[in-house]
């Protein structure tokens, strides 16, 4: 995953502010919700839902799951959202 500028996305190659290489973060990732503290929540690898701190993504690295929630009996989750309560 990575962040650009704002300004920078006008730029016909702008360079990343922020590369984060975390697993959990690359393919076959599929859904992305921020939260309403602006924390990222990620399915991953089919059957996890986790989550990376505001704090995480604002440098990079390779960060590790804060949370990891187990969807067994979901078969490969995909989009994730947050309802008006902040309720995944």
């Amino acid at each position: 995953m990575v962040e650009y500028n704002k300004a920078d996305l006008a730029k016909a190659s702008p360079t990343p502010t922020v590369t984060n290489n975390s697993p959990s973060l690359s393919d076959p990732s599929t859904g992305l919700a921020f939260d309403p503290s602006g924390n990222l929540w990620v399915t991953a690898y089919g059957d996890d839902a986790v989550e990376f701190t505001k704090a995480q993504l604002a440098k990079s690295g390779s960060p590790t799951a804060r949370v990891t929630i187990s969807t067994d009996g979901l078969s490969s989750p995909g989009d994730v959202a947050f309802n008006s309560s902040g309720d995944l």
